[in-house]
């Protein structure tokens, strides 16, 4: 799967790495990477960048999650997210036509 978010990728990460309950921080499109950082670090995880820069391993670990279903229907508090499912999901039954 590739895609591309309309405004920060790390926004989509939001709902893996907050507790539902925080609606503010779901719902963020700007400063995700910062707030995912300092939430990860909070709970005494690696962040996915230091000051070398970004890990790439790092991301693929946290959007593992979003390989189970049930994960993917949270993600949906995401705006950025929100919309990629439904353009995903058009262009699915697109296909099937």
């Amino acid at each position: 799967m590739f895609a591309i978010g309309f405004d920060e990728i790390e926004c989509w990460l939001l709902p893996v790495v907050f507790d539902r309950s925080d609606k503010v921080s779901l719902v963020k499109v700007t400063g995700c990477l910062e707030s995912v950082n300092h939430k990860l670090r909070k709970q005494n995880q690696q962040p996915l960048s230091t000051k070398a820069g970004k890990d790439p391993g790092r991301y693929r670990q946290i959007s593992a999650r979003y390989r189970r279903p049930r994960d993917l229907e949270g993600a949906e508090n995401n705006p950025g997210f929100a919309r990629f499912l439904r353009e995903l999901g058009a262009h699915a039954l697109d296909q099937g036509r």
